[in-house]
């Protein structure tokens, strides 16, 4: 009996023994996923094929968030592999990314991938200006031109200093700032505003009246004046050229131009030829005259009156209706000529 009681014993620790082992080696192992999780940094647009290596050692899945752009090889899988990462070129001119989350049970893991922007083609050079002419009144005045290009400018105005730029160069868009001066001439004037950027080149042409007849009419066209002779303003002196007895002697005519126009004249015997300049405005006169035939006689007179009239910087007038009284001054107003008016 003791026998029986000492093996049944025996066999009741053995089965504990034995259940213990048995229940150690059938707990399961702890899950884990492990991978490497620095950014993908992808620095050209183009396409390729990148990888990320996942351990773990249990089922695991891979999804790629909201980037059609970017897919997968392999998106599932169990213990340890390497997922491949398709990416597309990236034509937009923007940087863009995506987010590879991997999960396995409880675990999540996530990557992210970032692609550089495509590079934006160079720009074909352009200069885009309003080439419309300018047409402007004799009043001063400011005007503009607009510039549309997409790189930098010159702008200079051609042969024309009674117009001014307010800016001379500039980059990209811009807006160019005409000033222009009265015009006290009777002649229409122009100018030429010339924009160039690389080899590109636009042109404005400004155009600007003359004064209007009626404000400051040319009172000297058409017309002809005798010497009477040089006075001295201080003393009042008055210098006779001689002979007296000539009437075409010492006479000069003022031609049809208003302004600038031609001065043919006599001295004694000889032809004299030459132009004016005159601002009506200001009542300045400019004479260059010259012997335009030469047939002799007596020259000093001759020679003084071409000389004197040389000299000549503003005139005045006297008497409003014929015959007038001109008077053209020189030596800073200290001398004048003294003419009166004749008929043809």
């Amino acid at each position: 009996m003791k026998k029986i009681l000492k093996f049944t014993a025996i066999s009741a620790i053995l089965l504990m023994l034995a259940g213990s082992f048995f229940s150690c080696n059938n707990k399961s192992e702890e899950l884990f996923l492990t991978i490497d999780e620095t950014p993908v940094i992808i620095e050209t647009a183009e396409a390729g094929a990148y990888s990320i290596a996942v351990s773990s050692n249990g089922v695991w899945t891979a999804v790629v968030k909201n980037a059609d752009w970017c897919t997968l090889t392999n998106s599932t899988g169990s213990g340890d592999a390497v997922i491949t990462v398709n990416v597309a070129e990236n034509t937009l001119y923007i940087a863009r990314n995506a987010t590879i989350k991997i999960t396995s049970g409880s675990l999540t893991k996530s990557v992210v991938i970032n692609q550089n922007a495509a590079e934006e083609p160079e720009e074909e050079p352009f200069l885009i200006v309003d080439e419309m002419p300018i047409s402007t009144t004799a009043a001063a005045g400011i005007y503009s031109i607009a510039v549309n290009s997409n790189s930098e400018w010159t702008a200079v105005v051609e042969n024309a200093d009674w117009c001014t730029l307010d800016k001379n160069s500039g980059e990209g868009n811009d807006v160019i700032t005409i000033i222009i001066t009265e015009n006290t001439l009777y002649t229409v004037r122009s100018a030429t505003v010339k924009i160039t950027s690389g080899s590109l080149t636009k042109f404005v042409v400004i155009t600007q009246d003359g004064i209007e007849d009626s404000e400051y009419p040319p009172i000297l066209s058409e017309t002809k004046w005798k010497l009477v002779g040089i006075v001295d303003v201080q003393t009042s002196d008055l210098t006779v050229f001689e002979p007296q007895s000539c009437n075409e002697c010492f006479t000069i005519e003022i031609g049809t131009y208003g302004q600038s126009g031609v001065v043919s004249g006599v001295g004694t015997v000889n032809q004299l030829a030459g132009f004016c300049d005159i601002d009506y405005r200001t009542n300045s006169i400019k004479i260059r005259i010259w012997t335009a035939t030469f047939v002799g006689g007596d020259l000093f007179y001759e020679e003084l009156f071409i000389d004197t009239l040389n000299k000549v910087d503003y005139f005045s007038l006297d008497n409003p209706t014929y015959p007038r009284i001109l008077y053209l001054y020189y030596n800073d107003g200290k001398n004048y000529l003294k003419f009166k008016e004749i008929g043809d």
